[in-house]
């Protein structure tokens, strides 16, 4: 939707964006469809001693697989679809 907003208004900008967005959604999804848990690049914990921030660090949890971030890919995908946009052009696209 904010492609077809860039399309609208004429506005490369936007355009832009919602390829990136399309590309970041894509990011780490395994040939099989599934994602685990987003890269954690900042101190995050849900448990235990959170005293001290230093101590705390992000990581990446395979265990735990969140199908949403891959729906939102392949969703984002059948959009471009359905507008005509070549998906491969949206890859290569700078």
């Amino acid at each position: 939707m904010l492609y077809k907003l860039g399309q609208y208004t004429q506005n490369e900008a936007v355009k832009r964006l919602a390829i990136c967005m399309y590309r970041s959604c894509g990011q780490m999804i395994d040939p099989f469809g599934s994602q685990g848990e987003q890269l954690q690049q900042t101190n995050f914990a849900q448990h235990g001693d959170m005293s001290n921030v230093y101590k705390l660090r992000g990581g990446y949890s395979e265990q735990w697989t969140v199908f949403w971030i891959t729906a939102h890919f392949l969703h984002a995908a059948a959009q471009f679809t359905e507008m005509g946009i070549d998906l491969d052009d949206i890859q290569t696209k700078k």
